[in-house]
Formats: C-alpha cells, structure tokens, sequence
C-alpha cells in the first residue's frame, strides 16, 4: 500500500477543503492542534512499557487512532488499532 492508498483524500478534502479553494482557518486551526496533539502522545506512546502498562498503551493509541480517523488517515489508524489491542 502506497502513501496514497493510505489516506482517505476524500474525507481530509472535505475537512480541509480542496486545492484552490479557500482555507476554513478552524479546521486549519483542528489539524495543527491534531498534529501536535498526536506528536505528544506518540512520545508518550513509545516511552510506555507494553508488558508493566498495557492499559496506558492501549489508551494512547486509541486516542490518537480518534484523530486519525476523523482526518482520514486510516493506514495510521490501522496500525494504532494493532498497538491498541
């Protein structure tokens, strides 16, 4: 599966909007706040012991894998599920 394959260009191009059209700045505003949100936790993430803090583990990456869903990142999503469970 390439990059291309692994993003729903649909679903981020109806919350970003399309090449040439204007930018919804609050939707720009939740993207940037998804990224940074999403660099933590995957700090956060990989700092965490799966064996001593399972639960931890899953928790993280359900919450990002939320966010990567609703931007339509679903390769991302798909391996953050894996993690999660």
């Amino acid at each position: 599966m390439t990059y291309e394959q692994s993003i729903n260009w649909d679903q981020l191009s109806m919350i970003l909007g399309d090449e040439g059209d204007p930018i919804d700045e609050e939707m720009a505003d939740l993207f940037r706040d998804f990224i940074d949100d999403a660099d933590r936790r995957l700090d956060t993430l990989s700092a965490l012991d799966p064996v001593s803090n399972p639960e931890a583990v899953a928790h993280e990456a359900h919450k990002i894998r939320g966010a990567a869903l609703s931007f339509g990142f679903e390769r991302f999503a798909s391996i953050l599920q894996t993690v999660e469970t």
